[in-house]
């Protein structure tokens, strides 16, 4: 399993490659957003230019221990301008009932992909690139304890919206029935990777999970999904950076894991 935790940076990396390119590729719409909230539009053209370089960095394993935080920090910015007007000004295409929902969402996910980078970062080498086999930090603890903690919050927020979650999925082709099942494993693995427990079995029906409910709520980009075509996108790429984040989590544990038992192994041979 050394494979897994490169696989989480490269994987990361990807997705703000892409985003980086959907927001070249649907810059008027991004300007629009941004006249809305009364933002210059050099931002798009910022945003695009950060995310390739960066995520470009990171596919690369390049400096690692630097790269991660500008990308971090356009998305705080980008959070800051877009997502912070109650009245959802810089979301303008979703209807005024989910406004409220999208800006929690919203800025739930930007921050867990920011817990995701700052994992990453701890485990940067002097040398430039990242290894799992770098020693646990307090910040690497907290990026793993936050990236458990979406799944506890998108758990509880899908229950307390769960009539309405129901018909998005049924809306998206779905029937809805397993939600309540699925809320409940989001909150129990989600407090076990939080806590960094039993990785191994925790995070990957937490990487499932997130997978499946990603191709089923947002898979459909036509005019009957619940959402615009351009944000249904838009979740592919911050929900494949989460998902990034589990890779990451899990890839470190496994990797620290094997060195330990071949250790014990070798202590106290057959």
């Amino acid at each position: 399993m050394q494979w897994l935790f490169p696989a989480g940076r490269i994987l990361l990396g990807l997705t703000f490659i892409l985003d980086a390119g959907w927001n070249i590729a649907t810059y008027d719409l991004r300007a629009a957003y941004l006249d809305l909230v009364g933002a210059p539009h050099f931002l798009t053209i910022l945003t695009a230019v950060v995310f390739a370089i960066c995520g470009a960095a990171l596919i690369a394993n390049y400096k690692i221990r630097i790269t991660p935080y500008p990308l971090a920090a356009i998305l705080i910015l980008m959070s800051l301008v877009l997502l912070t007007d109650v009245n959802g000004k810089g979301i303008g295409e979703y209807p005024a009932e989910f406004q409220i929902e999208v800006l929690f969402k919203e800025w739930l996910v930007h921050l867990t992909i920011v817990a995701a980078l700052v994992f990453l970062a701890n485990q940067s080498l002097p040398e430039g690139g990242a290894s799992p086999m770098r020693e646990m930090t307090m910040a690497g603890r907290a990026g793993r304890a936050m990236i458990g903690g979406y799944f506890i919050i998108n758990a509880l927020w899908q229950w307390y919206y769960i009539d309405i979650r129901i018909e998005h999925i049924v809306a998206s082709g779905g029937t809805g029935t397993s939600l309540p099942y699925i809320i409940g494993f989001q909150i129990i693995f989600g407090l076990l990777v939080a806590a960094g427990i039993a990785l191994k079995y925790s995070a990957p029906p937490l990487m499932l999970i997130i997978t499946v409910s990603t191709i089923v709520v947002h898979g459909n980009i036509s005019e009957t999904s619940p959402y615009p075509a351009n944000l249904q996108i838009h979740q592919w790429f911050v929900k494949s950076a989460v998902l990034a984040g589990l890779v990451l989590v899990l890839g470190q544990d496994l990797a620290r894991a094997r060195p330990a038992a071949e250790k014990g192994n070798r202590l106290h041979p057959a």
